[in-house]
């Protein structure tokens, strides 16, 4: 079955988006979706929003950053000089005279794109050792679209101080002789806003090791504990494979702080984004590692306070099914490949149909759940306001 046959065509009046399009025609077999050539697979916009989207590991989109060739005249890159007037303000600023290669945009997949171009708020909630920090660092300082200012989820600012209007800088394009020291007349400057990365790396709000306490805590008794002696930790390995992925996406919604931080940031940034000299407007990124746990349970809470209704949720968690083989090969390592992890792998709509049935059976509903973590009917009329 195509998806295609299968997708709604609109969600509370809002119709699917290029990103989308192009995701549905891939088909269903999602494998063709995560080749070696799309460097951030499983991408797309989340359903029912025309600015916010979702995607898996982007990492590798780093790899179309290379070092300059003057050499080169064919080459399909022109050069930019990122120069800051105030480089203390930014957390991860590239010198003066640093170099970058620029990819023509018509040579870009979508999702390469939007990252090095068109994102103003990017937000990773990986784990701290599932980043590349080599990779990370060259995305973050030396995207075309303007270098990123690093925030923590818990940044000591305060959210809202932290993603206020944006600063700008001055990035200057090489369109003539593309050397720093031998300027062109060509040459052209121009002025970007700065853009944001939203962390948790420092302090992890949801890691495998709070995972692991949250398994322990609530899911083995501590009598089970004690009589497991030195097998504790296969003890805990073979609930997890017991509970399976309904139970890591139990885990992760019961990290309130994670999701609620998530969920203010996407609305204060939509609310604070002026647009630049382009009318570039706020774009938000949503990912993980495999774009479809963690950034498909915010997704799905997005989805819900716009007005989504169940069957749509699942629509689009199950367009995560793509990337199954890819994750089939990585859970086969987790907890030292002890245990059956593959369940883990899938993005079925029956594993979310029990997540929003959990939900609604510990906090009455899922406004309530919203409730618990922070995430309030004010803040939520504040989100449905600014999102459109």
């Amino acid at each position: 079955m195509h998806l295609e046959s299968v997708a709604p065509q609109t969600l509370a009046g809002v119709e699917r988006t290029p990103a989308t399009n192009a995701f549905l025609q891939k088909g269903d077999d999602a494998n063709e979706n995560a080749t070696p050539k799309d460097r951030m697979p499983n991408f797309r916009n989340v359903y029912g929003f025309t600015r916010l989207y979702r995607g898996s590991c982007p990492d590798d989109i780093a790899d179309l950053l290379m070092p300059p060739t003057y050499s080169d005249q064919n080459s399909s890159y022109v050069m930019v000089d990122d120069i800051s007037e105030d480089s203390d303000s930014f957390a991860s600023s590239p010198s003066p005279l640093s170099m970058m290669m620029q990819p023509e945009d018509s040579s870009l997949s979508e999702s390469e794109r939007f990252l090095l171009n068109d994102a103003t708020l990017w937000i990773d909630m990986r784990f701290r050792k599932e980043v590349n920090q080599s990779k990370l660092h060259t995305l973050l300082t030396q995207a075309p679209g303007g270098a990123f200012e690093i925030i923590h989820f818990k940044d000591p600012r305060g959210l809202a101080k932290a993603l206020s209007t944006p600063k700008q800088r001055q990035r200057r394009i090489y369109l003539g002789s593309g050397n720093p020291i031998m300027d062109s007349d060509d040459d052209e400057e121009e002025i970007v806003n700065q853009r944001f990365y939203l962390h948790h790396h420092a302090q992890e709000l949801f890691s495998e090791e709070s995972f692991m306490k949250y398994v322990s805590d609530n899911w083995v008794t501590p009598k089970q504990l004690e009589n497991a002696g030195d097998s504790k930790m296969l003890l805990l390995a073979k609930t997890i494979e017991d509970r399976g992925l309904l139970g890591m996406n139990e885990a992760m919604l019961e990290h309130h702080e994670m999701m609620s931080i998530a969920l203010q940031a996407i609305t204060i940034h939509f609310e604070e984004w002026q647009e630049d000299q382009e009318g570039r407007p706020a774009k938000v990124l949503v990912h993980c590692t495999f774009g479809k746990d963690r950034t498909g349970n915010l997704s799905m809470l997005c989805q819900h306070i716009i007005g989504a209704a169940d069957e749509e949720i699942l629509w689009d968690y199950f367009l995560s099914q793509c990337i199954r083989d890819v994750a089939l090969e990585k859970v086969k390592t987790y907890l030292g490949g002890k245990v059956d992890l593959s369940s883990y792998a899938e993005c079925n709509k029956e594993i979310m149909r029990d997540t929003l049935a959990y939900l609604r059976g510990k906090y009455g509903s899922l406004d309530g759940y919203l409730d618990c973590i922070g995430f309030d009917h004010t803040w939520r009329q504040r989100f449905v306001k600014v999102v459109k």
